[in-house]
C-alpha cells in the first residue's frame, strides 16, 4: 500500500471510530431514559415520608440502587473523554492550541508521512474512548436490567402500601 492509500484506510478507520462513538451516546441515551422513568414511577408512588416504615425504607433504597448505578455508567459512558494528543493537527484540542495563523502554517508545511501519523494517533485515542464508553455502557445495561425486580416489587409493595393506607 502506497501512503495515499493508508492515508484513505486511516481516515475510513477513524471515520468508523467516530461512528461507534455516535451509536453508543444514542444507546446510553435510552438507558438514561429507562432509568429516569424507573426512578421518577418510585417517587410517584411513594407513600408520604412520615408513613414510611423500616421495610418501606429498605425496599426503597434496595430498588433505587441499580437504576443510580446504572445512571453512574451512563454517566461515565458520555463523559467528553478529551485527553487530548500530543500537537494534533486533527483534534479540536490540538488545533485550539494554535492561532489560526499558526494552524495554517502548520497544517500546509504538514507532510503526508506526518498526516498519517497523525490520524493513526487519532484512531488509537478513539480506540480507548470506544472502548471505555463500550465497558460502561455494559454495565449500565447490567444494572438496569438486575434492578427490574426489585424496582418492580418495590411498586407492587407502594401500591398496596398506598392502598392499606
Amino acid at each position: 500500500m502506497n501512503e495515499d492509500e493508508k492515508i484513505r484506510v486511516a481516515e475510513a478507520n477513524l471515520d468508523r471510530l467516530l461512528d461507534w462513538v455516535s451509536r453508543i451516546d444514542a444507546k446510553s441515551a435510552v438507558v438514561l431514559g429507562g432509568n429516569t422513568a424507573m426512578l421518577g414511577v418510585l417517587a410517584t408512588l411513594a407513600p408520604a415520608p412520615h408513613l414510611w416504615t423500616k421495610q418501606t425504607v429498605i425496599l426503597g433504597a434496595i430498588s433505587t440502587v441499580c437504576p443510580f448505578a446504572s445512571l453512574i455508567c451512563v454517566y461515565l459512558a458520555n463523559y467528553p473523554q478529551t485527553k487530548k494528543p500530543s500537537t494534533s493537527l486533527n483534534f479540536f484540542g490540538g488545533i485550539a492550541k494554535h492561532t489560526l495563523a499558526e494552524y495554517q502554517k502548520a497544517f500546509t508545511e504538514l507532510s503526508s508521512r506526518d498526516y498519517l501519523n497523525d490520524l493513526l494517533e487519532q484512531i488509537h485515542r478513539n480506540s480507548e474512548i470506544v472502548i471505555g464508553k463500550f465497558r460502561a455502557l455494559k454495565w449500565a445495561y447490567r444494572a438496569l436490567l438486575i434492578g427490574v425486580i426489585p424496582w418492580a416489587l418495590c411498586l407492587y409493595y407502594f401500591r398496596t402500601f398506598s392502598d392499606s393506607h
